[in-house]
């Protein structure tokens, strides 16, 4: 319910009671109108204003809320994640492991669409710069996510991000390591809200696996 207010709000551009969102709700909105036209008849009154997507009214109600009554899975296909991608173990290892409540995800990285590979070989401060660092780390934040889609069968059963820790592939001299698994902890943060908040520690390491740029690996508290 905390949403309605700001649903009216924001699709109509103007604050107000919430039984003018009832009304609307309850009225046609007139022949070839929907929340998503770019206007609506100038006889409509409050909503003779363009409308704004409801994407838009959904990403601030998960502000508001702190996520609490979305769901993680769509906040994450939304971000534009992968969740059934073909995911890469290279070794003899799971790449979840549960312990009651908690989930420990092995390190992840990067991979390209459609499972063809790795994505962002290379090394920080030497072929590749913070932005394409960063870009790493959020594919690797994906390839955690989906490992725990497939673990559990859904995001919603998340309860929180507890830690994240990440390796970046460094040249000598290169220091900025926590700007870019900022790229992974931004991630967590726009899928899970203020539940993805958590601890962490960005490592500089001279080798990754594969060549890989960034690897990172993360640990959930999940509902019993």
């Amino acid at each position: 319910m905390l949403c309605l207010p700001l649903l009216f709000a924001s699709l109509t551009g103007r604050s107000g009671p919430l039984p003018a969102l009832v009304r609307f709700a309850h009225g046609p909105l007139g022949p070839g109108a929907s929340l998503t036209s770019p206007a609506v008849p100038a006889d409509r009154g409050l909503f003779a204003r363009p409308l704004r997507p409801i994407g838009s009214v959904y990403k601030i109600c998960r502000t508001v809320t702190g996520g609490s009554d979305m769901s993680y899975e769509q906040a994450a296909r939304d971000a534009g994640v992968d969740l059934d991608m073909p995911l890469l173990r290279a070794g003899n290892f799971d790449l979840v492991a549960q312990v009651g409540d908690v989930l420990f995800v092995s390190g992840s990285i990067a991979l390209a669409p459609g499972g063809g590979g790795i994505a962002h070989i290379g090394r920080l401060g030497g072929n590749m710069d913070i932005d394409a660092g960063q870009a790493s780390a959020r594919g690797a934040a994906e390839a955690i996510l989906a490992s725990v889609h497939q673990h559990l069968g859904s995001l919603d059963e998340v309860l929180r991000v507890v830690r994240l820790t990440g390796y970046v592939a460094s040249d000598p001299g290169f220091n900025a390591q926590p700007k870019v698994i900022n790229g992974a902890s931004d991630l967590m943060i726009e899928v899970f809200g203020e539940a993805g908040r958590h601890a962490r520690s960005a490592i500089g390491v001279a080798e990754l696996p594969l060549g890989a740029s960034v690897e990172v690996e993360a640990i959930f508290q999940i509902k019993h």
